[in-house]
């Protein structure tokens, strides 16, 4: 019994102009449906990635501070985890949550194009 990812073998007649031998062995493998290795999901026919979002965010201070402890504060890199909803050259919009049965999200980020650090497809 064959399975449906196993190579076949057949003979194939070929026009071979009167020079032996008439028929060939070919092989034919089956096409497979390809399954993505992202992780995704999908909502009303359209298909979201699953992401790994890098990103810088500011870090604020109120308190009294010398020169040197203020030089000492920078950004925070910060990571985020959630389905990329849309990136265009302003904005990623993200989300983590959303309805099984309608077009609902929950768990909503915009981050500014500029803070973006990395964006990695998380692999299944």
């Amino acid at each position: 019994m064959y399975s449906a990812r196993e190579t076949f073998f057949y003979f194939h007649k070929k026009n071979n102009r009167g020079q032996n031998p008439p028929y060939v062995l070919e092989t034919y493998m089956p096409k497979s449906s390809k399954k993505s290795k992202y992780q995704s999901l999908l909502i009303n026919k359209k298909r979201y990635y699953f992401y790994k979002i890098t990103w810088v965010d500011i870090v604020g201070d109120s308190g009294h501070a010398s020169v040197d402890e203020f030089m000492k504060l920078i950004p925070a890199t910060m990571i985020s985890y959630g389905y990329i909803f849309s990136k265009d050259k302003s904005c990623i919009r993200s989300f983590a949550s959303y309805d099984s049965t309608d077009e609902v999200f929950s768990d909503r980020n915009v981050f500014p194009a500029g803070c973006i650090i990395k964006l990695e497809k998380i692999s299944v």
